[in-house]
């Protein structure tokens, strides 16, 4: 197989950089996350203390690392992003017109022509960094090479003052981008260093001045001839903007070799924390420097001798700390916040200052939360932290600050009491404690007083001041630091001039002759005494404490990844009771497939269910009537609890005349109700349907019309009434349990004014009190619910209060109502076919009184048929001279159709505009393919309503809201100034991955009644996603769901759902109700519930639906490492790890009587070091677990368990049906490090649960082995596993494992594969081998023979290997430890260079991330794809396809590269193309389907240019390229239609 399709089907969730920054408005408060290749932006909400999305945009490339600067003074901050290894610097700002991202400008760092951009280190991160006083910016593109931006300024020097070697690119000249031209720092010819650890910016200095921390000379662990301690230097470097040089101020030589980090310190501190794994150095050009050891290896430091750098290393090695790969972020100028891995420990590092700016001491508290975080950023406001976590979620967290003790070696001395005359004389207090520094709350002596310190400063004013003895103990519990020093200056200032004055003013009364007392005297002197003692106590009391934080977890970001194992679901076990009595044709439903994955790590370790479908439960299902094709469905609510019938007299107001409040705060008792009745509908007849305890019909005894179809049905006057709507008339019916009032009679629709006849209705909307009826002839009337004194109900026709467009006779094709959340109106929005569709929205606020209101039209925007990536208010002044309140939206250039999805603000080509142009008069009379457009509410975080389009000749289409701030104007179009728009809201298009095209609309005489939206809610009456439907069978519906603001489509399984709505009744609770179209005319009606998996504990059993994947999750409280399952017998087996503390008793590895190679032990002799010391500090190491469990046991897993030797790790598991051994057995493959002197050895064990009682779980089998055993598996009924490079078949006889076979690989083994009598070996060095089991039935030979391997010239680790296949090919894929993806093909014949020995290299795919978790399954008939999780929590698939299908698509996305605008300037195609050696030139035949996703997307003239170069039809193209590009995780059979 030689051609593919790349799919991304879940985008990555891990966090790989963060910034808070002032992006979307120059005094915002935005977090910017960069998670693989999207850009994602969150505005911090204060108030709910939480994260709520803004926008967020995919990019052709996976940024490495980003920063924020502000180009001019009061103006938002741009973003710097660098991609691809360090190569390109794009910088983007933030367009509020368009709500995304706008690309500024690009830079090359790396030229393609430098040496250096051909030998790019392997896992090296480059690094980006600011000016505090935004004056340039930096960045470390490769390890001995940095580049300097200047900011501000004219950045047209970007382009006109580059230098060699670096290509400079401006894309946009109208937005500025901040930077000029850059200039480079060479680590040896300019600095004298060999490479560059890290750069931070210092703050204080008149010029930018950047510290460079790096070596002199390259140091490493087996480094013998030289000592490599002391290498590091720290070199203070102020760079001159202006003629681009750079000078070395000051530098510290002889650092530890260990420095890994610098943080800078603001002012007044100033100077820079150095981090080195044992120790942290605090250094300064002017004061005091030193270093501090924090656990018993950071003492080694001082074996350097003298260190004028630094000083001695300060011993506080009882703290016990290790720094090693810690993320360490500056909450004040005194505080540092520090993420000890791998525990997470977070500790506050607290710089005590002796003086105004000269540290003395640094005292290490913790918080005692313990988040993994891989890096921090603490908001501008300096009140939140956030944690991008290592192991999937990351969090937000609230700092407050407190106060801490200080230990009582930094307190000041205690001073004696002022005495009286008359008092005893007290003791001087003589301090006799040592230094003691504060490692946690909790294990302090004085935990009781420190906890009492530690009160938030909100509370100061809560508790009285406390009165003791003792002055050195006086202090309010919750008085802030800021208040003591305000209170205590004011007390220092008083005696210079205050009091003491005032009362020596007072003495001029007092005769110059009076003879004053010496004990009056004495008094009066004491009190003066005693007052000045008190102002020194208070000042005294503030220097016994520092300024600390208290940590609170407001708000958390859910991940799936990090995989590291992905296995098929238990589900044809653990679910065959519960399916057993299910119709088999309502069970294979597509996109019902489960998959088990573990993820995470430590604490935050655990098992996740995936299943792509929503995953629901069934609960009943029965036939409808046939001869029906029943289209819609209505779920109708039972009166709230109130009298049903008002007594005579007791008129209430319309709904129309309450305030917004009232409306909206019945609306929302409304949807608390339960629902009742279930209304269905087809194009002949309707059915309705009572739900109790059970569901039945009750269409003959119900007043409503059930020998007429339902266009529309809904609930008024406050829920008490149920209206129904046919073609000719309104039918009502109370709602309430046991009315006894009368049936209201049928109303019919009245005439329209200068007519006659009543046209029939088509579709209708209610939201009450309005009725929005739409006729044949695409007439739209408007009318109001009355209800007389008597209790009868009419239909009061407002019609003529619409604004004119809609008012005219044949002009709306799709009409609908909703009630805006935040102001509790009821909003029209209409769909008129003029415009190539014309979307309009009214507020229709108080039309329905008695007043002659007329409806306000808030939003217009046309060309909705032409499917535009934004949608923006187009209104013009004066449209609607008689309201004289039209809006009018700035930036509205009525050519956002020809935008591109993949960059929405770049700028329109010139010819693509005059082309536009001479063809708007074609585009008038062309027809309409908009066939529904609704808005609807998914969330209550979300920002706005979602509008729902339904296009014909497209997939579903989903809009969202972002807010615009648009403004009114009059009619002469002057700008009300501070009138808030009513509906202040832009649309933009988000694309999903499920590319089924809707057919055209159903002509007029097979009609059918189509209901688009189901919206649902939850208990509390809150919005709690919706459901978008198709017109017709053969798509899957559309589940949407909503967290922050941020968006989820989910199908619902299957494709031949025809209506839908929530359920809220007695016999389901909460579920749903569905019609299904089973074929040949048969329609059936199901109620399900979600569904919950049985195996997990209850609170962990339900799916979370606001994922990009429905996933559930169970906690493991550990690290998982491997993972296999055995679907058909329902078992599961997980190695797990825990940290632990290293055992000096117990030797590592085997002992000479245990090692399969005892004989290698005599080459062992006196070792050059006859003493060793003890480690400094004990090694933390994992201690590997193996947990065996059923699968319908889950939440008892852990009852079967064994536990490893020590440094023995768990390599691979896999089940295994071997004779001689209980079926199924697990076998395991393991590794034990026995240290420099030997090999690594290896055991070989087999597991069984069958017979055994839950407790430790000895092995059935275990033999160990000279080489770890890094692959395991079964073929051929035989036992398979490798022995380092070398790989063993062997059989079961004689109670005894005989060798049948042998393979000698190349390095060491890593991965296997089999398919039929094929076997594919990867390796950890040398690629692939493909090789052929061969059995000779006459001879009774065996052999496994290598058919053909890949180019050996071209190194290749292997994490994973697998096959695909298309009908009769064959395609071998090669996963590496860089992300990519080799597609190899073997071919029996050689062309010199490939072929017959050596594979044919097809493609080298660029994915992203490194990926082991691999699985193989089949996606259509004769084709098996390849699907894979990653690292970073994505899901991807490789899908072969035939030739014919690749030359369209590999056609296609070439004219997508060439014609079409990128973000930040990126190339999709290059982004994906591979990098390292290689035999031949590459071949491209695997092509990216995220991209060929998008044209889906496009809007109509892009499409149709596209096309037409390529020569074929729009249509054709999409029928081509969309099941290619669709979710192939949805198009997966379930696994009893597999198996």
């Amino acid at each position: 197989m030689s051609f593919a399709v790349f799919q991304q089907l879940c985008p990555a969730s891990l966090v790989d950089s963060c910034v808070f920054a002032s992006f979307t408005k120059a005094d915002a408060n935005n977090l910017v996350l960069t998670r693989g290749d999207r850009l994602e932006v969150y505005n911090l909400n204060r108030q709910q203390n939480k994260l709520v999305l803004a926008f967020s945009a995919s990019l052709f490339g996976r940024p490495e690392c980003v920063c924020s600067f502000r180009p001019q003074a009061d103006a938002p901050e741009n973003l710097a992003i660098v991609f691809r290894q360090a190569k390109y610097l794009s910088v983007l700002s933030y367009d509020p017109e368009l709500g995304s991202v706008r690309t500024c400008g690009q830079n090359l760092l790396i030229a393609s022509t430098d040496p250096a951009a051909a030998s790019l280190q392997d896992g090296f991160r480059p690094q980006i960094v600011v000016d505090p006083e935004q004056r340039c910016l930096a960045v470390r593109s490769l390890a001995d090479r940095l580049v300097v931006f200047p900011s501000g300024g004219d950045s047209s020097r970007l382009v006109r003052d580059a230098g060699p070697g670096l290509l400079p690119s401006h894309q946009d000249p109208e937005q500025p981008c901040g930077l000029r031209a850059p200039f480079q720092i060479q680590a040896w010819s300019h600095l004298r260093l060999h490479h560059v650890e890290d750069i931070a910016f210092l703050a204080g200095y008149q010029r930018p001045t950047m510290a460079c921390l790096g070596q002199a000379s390259p140091s490493w662990g087996g480094c013998i001839n030289q000592g490599s301690k002391g290498q590091s230097s720290l070199l203070i470097v102020v760079l001159d903007l202006t003629a681009k040089t750079r000078h070395i101020v000051w530098a510290s030589q002889g650092l530890s070799h260990d420095l890994f980090r610098l943080v800078p310190l603001p002012q007044p501190t100033a100077g820079v924390l150095a981090v080195a794994n044992n120790s942290v150095t605090y250094l300064k050009e002017h004061g005091v420097s030193f270093c501090q050891a924090l656990n018993a290896g950071g003492l080694e430091t001082d074996q350097l001798g003298d260190m004028p750098a630094h000083g001695k290393v300060r011993d506080e090695s009882k703290l016990d700390i290790l720094l090693t790969s810690c993320s360490a972020v500056v909450l004040s100028p005194t505080v540092v916040l520090f993420s000890i891995h791998p525990t997470g420990r977070l500790y506050f590092a607290h710089l005590i200052l002796m003086g105004q700016d000269t540290v003395c001491e640094i005292v290490w508290t913790s918080p005692g939360q313990s988040l993994p975080a891989w890096e921090l950023c603490c908001a501008r406001t300096e009140d939140f932290v956030f944690l991008a976590g290592t192991s999937g979620s990351s969090n937000l967290l609230r700092i407050q600050p407190s106060k801490k003790k200080l230990p009582s070696s930094l307190q000041p001395l205690k001073r004696p009491k002022f005495q009286h005359p008359g008092e005893k004389k007290a003791k001087p207090v003589v301090h006799t404690e040592t230094k003691t520094d504060i490692k946690e709350e909790e294990k302090t002596e004085d935990n009781a007083e420190e906890k009492t310190d530690e009160k938030p400063e909100e509370n100061a004013d809560d508790k009285p001041e406390e009165k003791a003895d003792d002055k050195s103990e006086q202090k309010t519990e919750g008085e802030t630091e800021e208040k003591t020093h305000d209170k205590t200056d004011e007390k220092m200032e008083e005696p210079e001039g205050g009091k003491l004055e005032e009362k020596a003013e007072e003495k001029p009364d007092v005769e110059m002759a009076e003879v004053v007392k010496p004990e009056e005297k004495r008094k009066a002197i004491s009190e003066k005494l005693k007052e000045l003692m008190d102002i020194y106590e208070k000042l005294r009391d503030d220097s016994r404490f520092i300024r600390s934080y208290t940590v609170e977890i407001t708000d958390e970001l859910p991940a799936i990844g990090p995989f590291q194992s992905l296995q098929p679901w238990c589900e044809a076990a653990a679910d065959e009771d519960a399916a057993g009595e299910k119709d088999t044709a309502s069970d294979k439903l597509w996109g019902t497939r489960r998959f088990l994955g573990c993820t995470g790590s430590g604490s935050k370790g655990a098992l996740q269910v995936l299943q792509r479908a929503v995953p629901l439960e069934t609960l009943t299902e029965f036939d409808l009537p046939g001869g029906v094709a029943f289209g819609a469905v209505w779920s109708l609510r039972q009166a709230p609890e109130e009298p049903i019938i008002a007594e005579v007299g007791s008129k209430k107001r319309p709904l129309e005349e309450e305030g917004e409040g009232e409306a909206s705060e019945a609306h929302a008792a409304s949807q608390r109700a339960p629902h009742r009745f279930v209304l269905c509908s087809g194009p002949s007849r309707s059915m309705l349907l009572e739900t109790t305890e059970e569901i039945e019909e009750i269409s003959k005894s119900t007043p409503l019309d059930m020998e007429s179809p339902t266009v529309g049905a809904g609930s008024v006057l406050r829920s008490r009434v149920v209206v129904q709507l046919t073609a000719a008339r309104a039918c009502f019916m109370y709602s309430a349990r046991g009315s006894t009032a009368a049936t209201p009679a049928p109303v019919p629709f009245p005439p329209a004014v200068g007519s006659s006849a009543v046209p029939a209705a088509l579709s209708a909307s209610v939201c009450d009190p309005y009725v929005a009826v739409r006729f044949e002839g695409g007439s739209l009337r408007l009318f109001v619910v009355d209800e007389t004194d008597a209790g009868a109900l009419s239909l009061r026709d407002i019609s003529d209060r619409l604004p004119k467009g809609l008012a005219t006779p044949a002009s709306v094709s799709w009409a609908s109502l909703l009630r805006d959340r935040s102001s509790g109106r009821v909003l029209l929005s209409c769909v008129l076919p003029a415009g190539q569709g014309t979307l309009s929205i009214s507020d229709l606020a108080g039309i329905g009184g008695s007043r002659p209101t007329k409806a306000r039209e808030v939003f217009r925007a046309e060309r909705l048929g032409e499917v535009p990536a934004v949608l923006r208010g187009s209104l013009s002044p004066g449209a609607d001279n008689e309201a004289g309140n039209t809006v009018s939206v700035s930036g509205a250039d009525g050519f956002d159709h020809l935008r591109s999805l993949t960059d929405v603000c770049a700028p329109l080509p010139r010819g693509a505009v005059e082309t536009q142009l001479s063809k708007a008069d074609d585009a008038e009379a062309s027809s309409c393919a908009v066939i529904s457009a609704e808005l609807l509410y998914v969330d209550p975080d979300d920002v706005g309503p979602t509008l729902a389009v339904v296009v014909h000749g497209r997939p579903l289409l989903i809009y969202r809201a972002f807010q615009h701030q648009v403004v009114r104007q009059d009619v002469s179009g002057k700008v009300a100034a501070g009138q808030a728009a009513s509906f202040p809201w832009s649309f933009s298009l988000v694309e999903h991955d499920f590319l089924g095209l809707v057919q055209a609309p159903p002509a007029a005489a097979g009609w059918t009644p189509y209901q688009p939206v189901a919206m649902l809610s939850d208990a509390a009456g809150q919005p709690n996603g919706a459901v978008l439907v198709p017109p017709h069978a053969g798509l899957p519906a559309l589940w949407l769901a909503a967290r922050r603001n941020q968006l989820f489509v989910h199908p619902l399984p299957g494709c031949r759902r025809r209506g839908f709505a929530g359920l809220s009744a007695p016999c389901c609770g909460s579920g749903f109700f569905s019609l299904l179209e089973h074929g040949q005319g048969r329609f059936a009606a199901q109620v399900s519930g979600p569904a919950t998996l049985d195996a997990f504990p209850e609170d962990e059993a339900g799916f979370d639906l606001r994922q990009p994947v429905p996933v559930a999750k169970h906690a493991l409280q550990r690290t998982p490492k491997c993972l296999a399952t055995k679907p058909e017998d329902g078992l599961l087996g997980i190695a797990v790890t825990e940290m632990v503390v290293e055992s000096a008793s117990v030797p590592p590895g085997p002992s000479p009587d245990e090692d399969p190679l005892s004989e290698d032990w005599s080459i062992i002799r006196d070792p050059p070091v006859k003493e060793l010391d003890e480690p400094a500090r004990p090694r933390m190491q994992p201690r590997h677990e193996l947990w065996i469990e059923n699968a319908k046991e889950l939440s008892k897993l852990g009852r079967f368990r064994f536990t490893f030797d020590t440094e023995e790790a768990v390599l691979c598991l896999a089940w295994v049906n071997l004779p001689g051994f209980p079926q199924p057995s697990l076998a395991v493959g393991t590794g034990v490090n026995t240290g420099e002197d030997l090999t690594c050895r290896g055991r070989l064990l087999l597991f069984s649960i069958k017979d055994r009682e839950p407790g430790i779980l000895p092995p059935v089998y275990q033999r160990s082995v000279k080489w770890p055993v890094t692959v395991v598996g079964q073929f051929s009924g035989n036992l398979v596993h490798s022995e380092g490079f070398k790989l063993f078949v062997e059989k079961w006889e004689n109670s005894s494992f005989t060798k049948l076979a042998f393979f000698d690989g190349n390095m060491c083994m890593t991965a296997m594969s089999s398919i039929k009598n094929f076997l594919l070996f990867g390796d950890l060095r040398k690629g692939l081998d493909f090789c052929q089991w061969k059995e000779e039935a006459a001879t009774g030979t065996r052999t496994v023979r290598r058919l053909s391997r890949s180019p050996p010239s071209a190194p290749m680790t292997v994490l994973a290997c697998e096959f695909i296949v298309h009908n009769k090919s064959l395609g071998m894929v090669a996963l590496d430890h860089k992300g990519t993806a080799h597609l190899f093909q073997y071919t029996p014949h050689s062309d010199g260079r490939e072929g017959d020995q050596l594979l044919r290299s097809c493609a080298t795919f660029a994915m992203g991330s490194p990926c082991r978790a691999v699985l193989r399954l089949p996606s259509e008939q004769g084709i098996q794809s390849l699907f894979m999780a990653t690292g970073s929590g994505e899901l991807l698939c490789v899908r072969p396809i035939d030739d014919q299908a690749y030359r369209t698509i590999t056609s296609l996305l070439g004219m997508l590269f060439t014609r079409l605008p990128f973000r930040c300037g990126l190339n999709p195609r290059a982004f994906r193309s591979g990098s390292g050696q290689v035999l031949v030139a590459p071949r491209k035949n695997i092509e990216d389907a995220v991209l060929l996703r998008q044209f889906a997307f496009l809007s109509t003239p892009l499409q149709a240019s596209i096309a037409e170069k390529m020569r074929l039809s729009v249509p054709a193209l999409l029928k081509a390229t969309a099941p290619f590009a669709s979710n192939s995780l949805f198009s997966l059979p379930p696994a009893s239609a597999a198996a």
